[in-house]
């Protein structure tokens, strides 16, 4: 079956239902072109061309998952998936799969879920037809041996010990313990090595026949993205994916719901760190439960909305939440809608309340004009986030398209909104939804690190206690006080003046000045879709250089996103991405979408920034909500903390300890309120954009009639750096990160990270087995890139790992002396392609110009011109200088 449809880019101004007006652009400078095709093998692809695409993607799902796991071999789905990426018969070297898409400007990744199998990829368009021949022959004819079990035992073992101490995935585990028993969404999916050691003899073959049944044609969806025309897509996709088999289809079953009205429906968890959290969960058939039209959205935005007069706003009020998150989780074999709030100290004592409002709200729902007028709001918002997704990288968009293959209409894989359809919601839709969210049905999950526990869950061990408690739904005296969102505001352009996309591809920086502001900006086609993008940095040289300032700035953000949340939420409903932040002299706010509300937008939030105005209400729930997102970092898996440490240091940033948990756990109102009026009342400002604006654009955003067009110059900021570190952690592991300072040479920088990273992970990985975490990776601090070597093992410690590491990089010398000059000219040729390739995500361009303009980073054009000029006898001249004879500075974090 084969069909072909285009979707044509609109421009200008869409005239909808009740008069609510949306502004979008036209998609960058060209249409994309669609076709569908199922090839005799039963693969079905989906082709999408683009003229412009400045890289190329793919992503195949394998319709079998964890949920097809025999029974007595958990993890066995996730193996697989492993050994498909380490070689295959054309490419049988180890690792080679990943080594060649980084090594092209792009990655590849594998995932596991409960229905399916995902594999997706990102490459220079150069390399497409290439990548697409890799991906087939690794899923056609995986290499599957005692040396490659070997590495995939501890591949997944590795990842089962790297977060053992999750506190989500042992909640998680928990929940699984009250599903069904034999229900595939309870199983135990990860796996690790003492569940493979149970089946010494066979494992290799139960892999092996795991892959013969389910990966073949007809389990099989594949998309592929690239800038070629339809008929060469097409001639790729024939060529290339015929060569999997064809087979039997994996037909699934209805699983049924995970649990019916479960016995004891209370989970006391006890939390690792200091969060208190409330999760309500209902089961529904399937994530995709009435998917096809939309109701399920609309009920999760109903429920997870934070405008006036909804659950959120009316729990917030009362002092009970700091935020409340709803999502699915699940998959076409199950689903969860789980309704997620994070407690205050009041909301812990009153958790009863809580849930009753809960339910009020629910029962609050009903079909009518005004829900249809909300209804009509959010097909608007679907149709923006697909105009979005033009904005994210290619190989994550095709993932997402790849998915929705399964289980939406061909007309909806590019535009969800065509699935929004008024008259096709009915009341009867709406109450069989809400069936499913009663109070039999609930299972209510409590996690405090007070709570009362007598059990232990057995893979990662964490403490709860189960307990029956009857749930009674009464309708509370103000139930009148909750109501729909107000229409949104932003959905109607406010200016008829909106800077018109530019015609031409080039780039041009200007630079504006003013007082106490100083403005950079970038206008080109450089960016997918969002129009526009910004970052303002509004800071105070002599503003305290102390972690009780900086921690009260992170409580200042945190109100200001309590007291701007109708505003936000309406904001980023019509597409805007908004963000504040605390920085170390001061504060950083982020925006992006269309600039016809910038003014709005920036006058807003800066006037909350100047404002002195904070309750102590507001100051309460703002402490805790700090508090929990600084737990919630420090409570992280350890190399994503070591990886922050070393962020923090080569950015100059405020590192975050326990001792920054202790100071937000005492601080009081009247602390706050001192340090708040000892602040200066104005802050320079300093601002990056990313558009199409002119000089009355921007005095009309800053509010300013002084500003001077300057001679575009970027800043040159100064870094102290302290080369040794240490962190405390829970864990048994042994880390050390070695992190060496080329700021002044990023050209070799970009060069050895590319050439380093595999033969670093291949020698103590994969060789000595040294560590299950190892990585060299580029970091960009203020002025310039670092490299860091990371290694995390729960076999040796921190001095053993860093002594190691000195050993690698001092004999990689004679690595690098031995290489092929066609080799190495290949790699410089591949970084090179890769710094001039435009960037498809405008907040990738966006962060890259913040660390050009204010934080000294050479362009990536300077860059790759110092490439060109950098052979082969100046680059081992380098390493030998600053690697091999330590003349560049070394920072060490280490793990206690």
């Amino acid at each position: 079956m084969t069909g072909i449809h285009n979707v044509k880019a609109n421009k200008g101004l869409f005239v909808v239902f009740l008069l609510i007006a949306l502004y979008l652009s036209g998609p960058a400078f060209a249409e994309e072109s669609y076709k569908q095709l199922t090839l005799a093998n039963g693969v079905e692809v989906y082709l999408i061309s683009d003229p412009v695409a400045p890289v190329s993607a793919a992503s195949l799902i394998v319709q079998a998952g964890s949920g097809d796991d025999p029974e007595h071999l958990a993890g066995l789905a996730h193996l697989l998936e492993h050994a498909v990426l380490l070689g295959s018969k054309e490419y049988p070297q180890l690792g080679s799969f990943n080594h060649y898409f980084k090594k092209h400007n792009g990655w590849s990744n594998g995932s596991t879920r409960t229905d399916h199998t995902r594999y997706h990829f990102q490459v220079n368009n150069s390399e497409f037809e290439s990548a697409v021949n890799r991906l087939a022959d690794a899923i056609e004819n995986p290499i599957i041996n005692d040396s490659i079990m070997t590495t995939v035992i501890k591949a997944v073992d590795d990842e089962f010990s790297g977060k053992s101490m999750d506190e989500w995935r042992g909640t998680l585990e928990v929940i699984k313990g009250r599903m069904k028993e034999g229900h595939t969404a309870a199983k135990f999916d990860v796996g690790n090595k003492s569940i493979f050691d149970k089946f010494p003899d066979n494992l290799q073959q139960e892999l092996v026949n795991f892959h013969q049944t389910y990966y073949v044609g007809t389990n099989i969806k594949v998309v592929l993205y690239s800038n070629q025309q339809i008929a060469e897509l097409e001639r790729v996709a024939l060529e290339e994916l015929s060569i999997i088999r064809k087979g039997l289809a994996n037909n699934r079953s209805d699983k049924g719901l995970v649990w019916e009205r479960p016995k004891l429906n209370l989970v006391n968890v006890k939390s690792r760190g200091t969060s208190k959290s409330l999760d309500v969960l209902f089961p529904i058939p399937s994530k995709y439960f009435y998917e096809k039209n939309k109701v399920n959205q609309l009920v999760l935005n109903y429920l997870g909305t934070e405008t006036q007069g909804s659950l959120y706003q009316h729990l917030y009020d009362q002092g009970l939440i700091t935020s409340l998150n709803v999502n699915l989780l699940g998959d076409a074999d199950y689903g969860l809608l789980d309704v997620y709030l994070k407690l205050t100290d009041k909301g812990l004592q009153n958790t009863d309340l809580i849930v009753n409002e809960l339910f009020t709200y629910i029962a609050y729902l009903q079909h009518s004009e005004e829900l249809l007028r909300y209804f009509l709001e959010l097909k608007y918002q679907a149709q923006l986030s697909a105009r979005q997704e033009l904005d994210i990288e290619p190989g994550d968009r095709a993932s997402l398209i790849n998915e929705r293959m399964f289980y939406l209409p061909v007309n909806a894989w590019i535009d969800e909104s065509k699935l929004y359809k008024p008259q096709y919601v009915t009341s009867d839709d709406i109450n069989k939804f809400k069936g499913f969210l009663s109070t039999e049905n609930a299972l209510i999950v409590k996690t405090s690190p007070e709570a009362n526990t007598d059990k232990i869950s057995p893979i990662y061990k964490l403490q709860y206690k189960l307990k029956n408690i009857k749930l009674i739904k009464n309708d509370l005296e103000n139930k009148t006080a909750y109501s729909l969102p107000q229409a949104n505001p932003f959905l109607n352009p406010e200016y008829s003046e909106t800077p018109a996309r530019p015609e031409s591809t080039l780039s041009e920086k200007r630079y504006f000045q003013g007082h106490d502001l100083d403005i950079w900006v970038e206008s080109g086609s450089h960016q997918a879709e969002v129009i526009s993008s910004l970052s303002i940095f509004a800071f105070r040289e002599d503003l305290e250089a102390d972690e009780a300032s900086y921690l009260n700035r992170v409580i200042k953000t945190k109100a200001l996103m309590f007291e701007l949340s109708d505003f936000l939420y309406h904001a980023q409903s019509a597409g805007y991405k908004v963000r504040i932040s605390a920085t170390s002299q001061g504060y950083k706010i982020d925006v992006s979408g269309n600039s016809v509300h910038f003014e709005k937008i920036i006058n807003t939030i800066l006037h909350q920034v100047y404002s002195n105005e904070v309750s102590q209400p507001e100051f309460n729930r703002a402490r805790e909500a700090s508090l929990a997102a600084v737990d919630g970092i420090l409570q992280g898996s350890l190399e994503s903390r070591v990886r922050r440490r070393i962020q923090d240091v080569v950015k100059a940033r405020f590192s975050l300890t326990n001792g920054s948990l202790d100071y937000l756990r005492r601080v009081t109102f009247d602390d706050y309120t001192q340090w708040h009026h000892l602040q200066p009342a104005n802050y320079k400002l300093r601002a990056v954009l990313i558009g199409d604006f002119n000089q009355k654009h921007l005095a009309r955003y800053f509010n300013t009639s002084s500003l001077e067009p300057k001679e575009f110059k970027a800043l040159s900021p100064k870094l102290e750096l302290k080369t040794s570190h240490r962190l405390n952690s829970s864990y048994d592991d042994g880390v050390c990160a070695l992190t060496v300072d080329l700021r002044d040479n990023p050209a070799f920088a970009y060069l050895l990270s590319a050439i380093i990273r595999k033969d670093f992970y291949n020698e103590l990985r994969s060789k000595k087995q040294l560590g299950y975490f190892v990585s060299a990776e580029l970091i960009k601090g203020w002025g310039g890139p670092f490299l860091s070597f990371q290694v995390q093992s729960p076999n040796y410690d921190s001095k053993q790992l860093c002594s190691e590491t000195s050993v690698f990089l001092a004999g990689y010398h004679e690595s690098l002396k031995n290489m092929d000059e066609g080799d190495f000219n290949k790699m410089r040729a591949s970084v090179r392609t890769a710094l001039l390739t435009p960037f498809a995500n405008v907040h990738k361009h966006q962060a890259v110009l913040n660390e050009e303009v204010i934080g000294g980073f050479a362009a990536r054009e300077e860059i790759a011109q110092q490439l060109a000029l950098l052979d082969q006898a100046r680059f081992l001249a380098l390493y030998q200088s600053l690697i091999f004879e330590q003349k560049a500075a070394r920072i060490k974090v280490t793990v206690n």
